[in-house]
């Protein structure tokens, strides 16, 4: 399932059916309680994906709810990169992740974190791209979490498991279908876990 409408989703979904045409990308116009419960309630649903916040969003505590439920439940949350996107999950999971300001890259892979993981055959390095990367301080990621890249002690993608599913973070927010390739490799593996 991937949240919202217009050409940048059709570039993210363009992305995440990339090499594997097969694969069904769901999409759902807004958050309202109904529509979103609609999604994580959706059994052939194991993925969900938001993109870069425009705007702060106003989620109520049944969506809240909800999407905790649905990570609880084994399935995976991924938020791609933006400030809003980082205080969304503090609101959602209670956590105090810290935002870094805006940085360019390179970001190295953490290969103790990626062994045996879907991320063991993404790219070494990652590069900013035509897009904005927003990362977190390592310090602030909950116990448990995994750094799959960063750069001096500030991580662009991880991963943390949520009861019996995942919430996974992608900092690039991914703007262009294209000259990001390396970000859509990440992208791909994200909704792979």
């Amino acid at each position: 399932m991937l949240y919202g409408h217009g050409n940048a989703i059709g570039d993210v979904k363009g992305i995440l059916r990339k090499g594997h045409p097969q694969t069904l990308v769901k999409t759902f116009p807004s958050l309202r309680v109904n529509e979103l419960r609609a999604a994580c309630w959706d059994e052939g649903a194991h993925v969900i994906v938001f993109p870069s916040f425009a705007e702060y969003p106003d989620l109520h505590m049944i969506s809240k709810t909800d999407i905790k439920g649905y990570a609880s439940g084994g399935n995976n949350v991924v938020f791609m990169g933006g400030y809003g996107n980082i205080d969304v999950i503090n609101e959602i999971f209670g956590w105090q992740l810290r935002p870094v300001a805006y940085q360019d890259g390179p970001f190295y892979k953490s290969n103790r974190n990626v062994h045996n993981t879907v991320f063991e055959t993404t790219p070494t390095m990652l590069s900013t791209g035509r897009g904005a990367v927003y990362g977190v301080h390592m310090g602030s990621l909950p116990p448990g979490a995994r750094s799959y890249y960063d750069s001096l002690g500030d991580s662009v993608v991880w991963s943390v498991r949520y009861d019996l599913g995942m919430v996974t973070y992608i900092g690039s927010d991914i703007s262009e279908e294209f000259d990001n390739a390396q970000w859509h490799q990440v992208l791909q593996a994200a909704v792979a876990i």
